[in-house]
């Protein structure tokens, strides 16, 4: 039985309201989204090595809004075993997200979804390695957080299956001297991971990080003043979802970077600790 029956489900029951737009999405958006690329023609984020060598050149933190944001401005929460995370819907988390993607901060790079994703039109163009479920929606959205005076990172610099050059020696040159803090779920599975100067962990829960945000930024804060971390020689990554960027949003005004990686450790443990 495909996975997808299973997620909509959870998503109608948890939301009833998002029925609405999802019966709307199967009968005419998807192809009515494409209308609105004329909203993009002055959006021009950055390739994906062009942004990991910006925020790392520039000392910057990183936020990406990809399917599960979007998903969610359309009402769609995230369940298994479309991930092995979840998060509920609700309002006030879909008025954070559509905040937060119309952030300007001098030391957060925000990212996004490239144009070829975006209108990606199947037999049309170069073929996609990954094509995203959810750039109805993005198509739909985005726009209307984009300020043409700002630049914009690329939404897959930390995913390996879009970013097939990922630039792994810049990556360790970075964080070799720096004490990299790993804030996610299922730290557990992760302790034989070994990057930069030491590793650290912060646990979070796979399941509606929402409604705890302000624990584990106690947690996160609590772990700064016992282990006495500096800025300088610190850099938290942080994979927890949609809820991640506001986790790398705190720790950026309080003067650390933090990178919103996703599952990239996963891949540095291989990349990374074999690197001599």
């Amino acid at each position: 039985m495909s996975k997808f029956p299973l997620v909509r489900i959870h998503q109608f029951v948890t939301n009833p309201r998002y029925i609405i737009f999802w019966l709307r999405r199967l009968m005419y958006l998807k192809k009515d989204s494409f209308e609105f690329e004329d909203q993009y023609v002055n959006y021009n984020p950055m390739s994906n090595p062009q942004t990991l060598e910006y925020i790392i050149k520039n000392n910057k933190s990183i936020i990406r809004f990809g399917d599960g944001e979007f998903g969610l401005l359309s009402g769609a929460g995230i369940f298994p075993p479309d991930s092995d995370w979840s998060q509920k819907y609700n309002l006030r988390l879909k008025l954070d997200i559509e905040r937060q993607m119309s952030l300007v901060s001098s030391n957060i790079l925000t990212a996004f979804p490239s144009k070829q994703h975006l209108f990606y039109r199947e037999g049309k163009g170069p073929v996609l390695d990954v094509i995203s479920s959810m750039h109805t929606e993005a198509r739909m959205f985005l726009f209307k957080f984009l300020n043409q005076n700002q630049s914009y990172g690329s939404w897959s610099v930390f995913m390996p299956q879009h970013h097939k050059s990922m630039d792994w020696q810049l990556i360790k040159n970075y964080i070799e001297s720096k004490t990299v803090v790993i804030v996610t779920g299922g730290t557990s599975m992760l302790q034989d991971i070994k990057l930069g100067r030491e590793t650290l962990f912060i646990e979070c829960g796979k399941h509606n990080s929402y409604a705890r945000l302000d624990t584990i930024k106690n947690e996160i804060s609590n772990m700064i003043s016992q282990r006495e971390l500096q800025a300088h020689s610190t850099i938290f990554w942080v994979s927890l979802g949609c809820n991640a960027g506001f986790l790398v949003e705190d720790l950026a005004r309080n003067g650390f970077v933090a990178w919103d990686t996703g599952h990239i450790f996963r891949f540095a443990k291989k990349q990374i600790m074999n690197i001599r």
